[in-house]
């Protein structure tokens, strides 16, 4: 039987939301920690890896605009970043 760490990564459950100043990216990570999470910025794209108790998760979000990462913010609670 493979373990979980071993597994390739899954995609995470994602959803996007333009607001006004912005977007909202909200990804389901069930099983991670925060400290578990990178996220890069590269153009339009944002890539999110996260690895926790439940295995590997990988997903590339493109947004509408230029993100700045100096403006972004972040919040995990409960699974959900």
């Amino acid at each position: 039987m493979e373990m979980p760490g071993n597994a390739p990564p899954r995609e995470p459950v994602a959803e996007i939301t333009e607001i006004p100043d912005g977007a909202r990216i909200a990804i389901e990570l069930p099983g991670v920690s925060q400290d578990g999470i990178k996220m890069e910025v590269s153009g339009r794209m944002v890539r999110i890896d996260a690895e926790g108790s439940r295995g590997k998760f990988s997903t590339i979000q493109a947004v509408g605009f230029d993100p700045d990462p100096d403006r972004m913010s972040v919040t995990f609670t409960q699974g959900v970043l």
